[in-house]
């Protein structure tokens, strides 16, 4: 009997915990809902004082931008344009516009107040909304991607900096960066590649310092599993590979690899067509 009453105390005591239990959990839960609105709340006030704040500075500016006006110190339209930018940069900041939306809307509205004004015909301001987007849009090319008239050209032009060249930007395209931003003249790749082997071509002996046929040579016959001939000669892409390859391979080809080089100087030597020129242009002596 006293069994029974022990396990109706227990169900009666558990009951109780798990009603308490409910009753904590709705709490937590009113709480939370509460946090919530309060944070709603609050964000919804701190977008009420940054429209207000945003409103007051819009009036200010649209004042100063009158008296600028009115005392022949700015015309209507820049007027316009001061206020047209101020409202696309708070579209921004707002989230209702996207940065590169805004820049396009401000450069074809700067387009438009130039040929208003005078400054520049519609085909000009359409050239220049197209130039500065497109740089917008496209960064620095990559050194390596320059036109070259050849493979070891190329490695060259890899390891400096974006010289003023043309460069392969779109699919068999190229297009000319001029050392600060990009251009618009374009040409098919295999022109410009053409145009970069004929420039190569036509570097003349007069003011250059030329290399000596025999010291690359020699280098090419004693020193060439290095590279040396080639470093001589300016081709330092083709210079660190041989390098790079005879370093990696010499064990599994037991240093025939060196031949490579050994090759290259009897060419040179003998007066091979592919090595009439240092790696500028400038022939041979």
């Amino acid at each position: 009997m006293g069994k029974m009453k022990g396990n109706r105390l227990n169900t009666a005591a558990n009951v109780g915990t798990f009603v308490t239990n409910r009753e904590q959990l709705a709490q937590q839960r009113a709480i939370a809902a509460n946090s919530q609105a309060a944070m709603e709340f609050q964000k919804q006030q701190l977008e009420i004082q940054r429209q207000q704040a945003y409103e007051a500075d819009y009036d200010r500016l649209m004042h100063r931008t009158d008296r600028e006006v009115a005392l022949g110190r700015m015309t209507r339209r820049q007027a316009d344009f001061v206020l047209f930018e101020a409202q696309i940069c708070h579209d921004v900041e707002v989230g209702r516009k996207n940065p590169d939306q805004a820049f396009y809307e401000l450069l074809v509205h700067r387009a438009d107040l130039d040929v208003a004004e005078g400054r520049a015909t519609q085909a000009e301001a359409s050239y220049r909304v197209h130039l500065e987007w497109y740089n917008h849009k496209n960064p620095a090319p990559k050194p390596g991607s320059r036109v070259t008239h050849s493979f070891g050209a190329m490695m060259n032009a890899s390891m400096g900096p974006a010289v003023p060249g043309w460069y392969n930007k779109e699919p068999g395209i190229a297009r000319r960066w001029d050392g600060a931003r990009w251009t618009l003249e374009t040409m098919p790749a295999t022109t410009a590649k053409e145009i970069a082997r004929r420039e190569w071509l036509s570097v003349s002996a007069q003011g250059h310092v030329q290399k000596s046929r025999t010291t690359a040579g020699i280098l090419g016959i004693l020193l060439g599993f290095v590279g040396a001939h080639r470093f001589y000669l300016g081709d330092k892409g083709w210079g660190f590979l041989q390098a790079g390859v005879f370093l990696l391979t010499f064990a599994f080809t037991f240093g025939l690899v060196g031949l490579w080089g050994v090759a290259e100087g009897i060419m040179i030597l003998c007066r091979a067509d592919i090595f009439s020129r240092d790696a500028a242009g400038v022939p041979l002596k």
